[in-house]
């Protein structure tokens, strides 16, 4: 289930006390109008306005979401094993492999300050500029392909893998990793 707390109040919606589709969150985001968007493991994606839980992405290829983000407009970003999801407002549109994602199988996902999204997959890391795709794979400077978190700033794109942190500024690659000070290699 989400604990919400404002400062005074911690309010629990789960499954037996709610209308949230799933006690089985996956991920979390919250949009400028302070509303919950979550992700489940099975239940598709589901936002929060006010006290009450609509449904979103009830028609998705694939109902369990690895990660979120939002664009910042505050229209979500879904990350699954069957590609991205992205919501205008009324329709979902599904991103994949066919259309330059590095895999299907996307983990992690980030929207850049410059709306850029950046999708963290088994095959290496996609940008999108909204026309075009570039991918980044160990063979070009990534230390692992199987990127597992995403954060993107204003510079600089940090990919967690199971190899260590990879930090793409200005178009170089450079890993950090236990030798440099990391508590483990493996970052998710």
């Amino acid at each position: 289930g989400l604990n919400v707390f404002d400062g005074a109040i911690r309010k629990t919606y789960n499954a037996p006390s709610s209308s949230i589709p799933s006690n089985y969150l996956t991920a979390v985001a919250i949009d400028k109008q302070n509303r919950a968007w979550v992700g489940t493991y099975g239940a598709g994606i589901a936002r929060l306005v006010g006290e009450a839980w609509t449904r979103e992405g009830v028609a998705l290829a694939n109902n369990y979401i690895n990660a979120l983000a939002l664009a910042a407009d505050g229209r979500p970003w879904a990350a699954t094993n069957d590609g991205a999801f992205f919501f205008d407002g009324k329709t979902w549109t599904q991103f994949t492999q066919a259309n330059g994602l590095a895999s299907n199988r996307v983990s992690s996902i980030a929207v850049a300050p410059d709306q850029r999204v950046w999708f963290g997959t088994d095959n290496g890391v996609t940008v999108y500029d909204g026309k075009t795709y570039r991918s980044y794979k160990k063979s070009d400077g990534l230390v692992d392909n199987s990127v597992r978190a995403i954060a993107a700033d204003a510079t600089r794109v940090w990919v967690g893998t199971a190899r260590g942190l990879a930090v793409l500024e200005s178009g170089k690659w450079k890993t950090y990793t236990r030798a440099d000070g990391l508590a483990d290699d493996q970052i998710n």
